[in-house]
């Protein structure tokens, strides 16, 4: 099997919270010494600059531009469609990339999109209403990510699936989705890295969207135990990760048996 390029989630994979993975950062150096890195994340509370100010901070060594992210794919796909105007909803810390999105009321006729782009940790239904009147009155929904549920301080935080799922249920629209399991993202990074799905390797710690997305064109999926994942969860899926490691620690050797 050729390997070009190891895309590798970052919270749940190299760290979680403020605390690298035990031995990721020797892991992501060897690594990053045989292969292609594409960081590809769901994280939408930061900016790119603010993700790579944190992995810094932690000892990893990123770079802006191996960051791959849901705003990314979001500002090209809605840029070049002409519908980068509407209502944002999106973290204060991550807003700066955003600056290509032009806000503007629901009642305006430039609204044409109704862009989430937070977990929605601190919002309410209220916050949501102007978002349904925007789509009621024809503007279209876009999500960066639909993660279920995520790690926050040591417990379980809902994330942005269940605001968008909210918003699809009281508008009668489905989102579109920019982050994983889509393969915008993927198609994204295997454009910059001129390679193809075929020749990538996918690991995070989420089963639905470091794994089962990634599969469904052609990437190969490394499922690590540590992060959100949960054994019972994945005990209960018939489908399961073509790989499965206890942490990124031990990626370099299930790579060498992989290359023969």
């Amino acid at each position: 099997m050729v390997i070009k390029t190891l895309c590798l989630d970052l919270d749940g994979t190299l760290y979680i919270d403020n605390a690298p993975i035990p031995g990721a950062l020797e892991a992501l150096k060897s690594l990053s010494s045989q292969y292609e890195i594409a960081f590809v994340t769901n994280t939408t509370s930061l900016s790119v600059a603010a993700i790579a100010a944190q992995m810094t901070e932690l000892g990893f060594d990123p770079g802006t531009d191996r960051i791959f992210n849901p705003s990314r794919v979001a500002r090209d796909v809605l840029l070049s469609s002409g519908m980068a105007s509407g209502l944002l909803l999106a973290e204060p810390s991550a807003r700066e990339d955003y600056h290509w999105f032009r806000e503007v009321p629901p009642s305006s006729p430039h609204c044409r999109t109704v862009l989430i782009g937070t977990e929605g940790y601190d919002l309410t239904f209220r916050d949501l209403e102007k978002p349904l009147e925007a789509l009621l009155a024809g503007a279209q929904l876009c999500t960066l990510q639909k993660n279920r549920f995520y790690m926050k301080n040591g417990v379980i935080a809902l994330d942005m699936g269940p605001i968008t799922a909210a918003l699809e249920y009281a508008s009668g629209k489905t989102a579109t989705l920019f982050g994983k399991p889509s393969a915008r993202l993927f198609e994204t990074v295997a454009a910059k890295k001129h390679c193809t799905p075929e020749q990538m390797v996918m690991v995070g710690d989420d089963i639905e969207f470091d794994v089962f997305g990634p599969e469904d064109i052609g990437i190969t999926s490394v499922l690590v135990r540590t992060g959100k994942y949960r054994a019972e969860y994945e005990a209960s899926l018939t489908r399961k990760a073509h790989h499965s490691i206890s942490s990124i620690v031990e990626l370099q050797s299930m790579l060498n048996h992989l290359r023969g």
